[in-house]
């Protein structure tokens, strides 16, 4: 399995998530997840929204 935790901070504040993914997935596969994970969570934060 492939678990992550992906963190975002800020002036106002901190954030951490984390990330189960695949049970069977290669590791190339988890990887590309974590980085797409990781980029919505930056977009999301600089655009305002949750």
């Amino acid at each position: 399995m492939g678990l992550v935790y992906i963190g975002i901070a800020s002036a106002a504040a901190t954030r951490h998530m984390e990330c189960r993914f695949g049970h069977r997935q290669d590791r190339d596969w988890i990887r590309l997840m974590s980085c797409n994970t990781a980029l919505d969570i930056l977009r999301r934060a600089l655009l305002g929204s949750t």
